[in-house]
């Protein structure tokens, strides 16, 4: 991929720091860690490379994207834009409406059994999708979502199909961090909101398993995750909620 400067530079960094100093905890397990306010996970020339900053799974961004710190740049309506807005916070996004094929894909399969997935984002606009994909596999095997008042869902197949966690995202114009832990034997499922566990299940949940790609934000289906990403980290195990709280990004 292209650094800041220009220069190829294929190696994943070993202590990648963002612009707000952020750094993952157990690094040696994350799979994939893309950065919005660290420049080098993106291909600065072709915009359509997001680069994990820790980890093997490199993303392809399907569809327009519009680089909001490029001052030549308008934003498209219905495109993508990452950068940074008015507001100064760095993100990336989709314009509203369901477009198909606008979303983060990963071109390789995928087998954890035990996993742990962070999302660093915020509830910006109701946008007019009833499900809004944060993490889908093939086949809908499994699939972790909002819908467009924030809700936070989850489509499990072999555990009730969709399933309404009765929490959702606060609707207050700030980033938040969302943590989703499983872990398969004994079989369960915690999410956490800000460090505070919101749902647990034990009969509930998947290990992520993706034969030739998955998506960040996107499904089987080409649905697309509109609401802003600030973060995206993947584990390979299962992280405690003391090791999650001392992994927050928005504290």
């Amino acid at each position: 991929m292209m650094g800041i400067d220009g220069v190829c530079d294929n190696k994943k960094v070993s202590t990648p720091i963002s612009s707000d100093n952020f750094v993952p905890i157990l690094p040696a397990n994350v799979v994939a860690f893309f950065d919005i306010d660290n420049i080098l996970s993106y291909d600065i020339n072709s915009f359509n490379e997001i680069n994990t900053l820790l980890g093997v799974y490199d993303g392809t961004i399907f569809g327009d994207t519009d680089n909001l710190d490029d001052p030549n740049v308008t934003p498209t309506a219905g495109n993508h834009s990452y950068g940074t807005d008015t507001a100064t916070e760095r993100k990336f996004w989709k314009g509203a409406g369901r477009v198909a094929n606008h979303n983060i894909k990963i071109n390789s399969s995928i087998n954890l059994t035990n996993w742990s997935a962070k999302y660093v984002f915020k509830h910006e606009s109701n946008v007019g999708m009833a499900y809004l994909r944060m993490l889908g596999t093939r086949n809908y095997y499994f699939e972790l979502v909002t819908n467009r008042l924030s809700e936070i869902w989850f489509y499990d197949p072999t555990g009730g199909w969709w399933n309404n966690t009765g929490a959702s995202i606060p609707n207050d114009g700030k980033f938040h961090d969302l943590d989703w832990t499983y872990n398969n034997s004994p079989r369960e499922l915690n999410i956490y909101l800000n460090g505070d566990n919101i749902y647990s299940s034990t009969s509930k949940g998947r290990s992520l398993v993706s034969n030739g790609w998955w998506w960040v934000q996107g499904s089987e289906d080409n649905r697309n995750h509109n609401q802003p990403l600030n973060k995206f980290i993947l584990y390979d195990r299962e992280l405690t909620q003391a090791e999650i709280a001392s992994n927050l990004v928005t504290v």
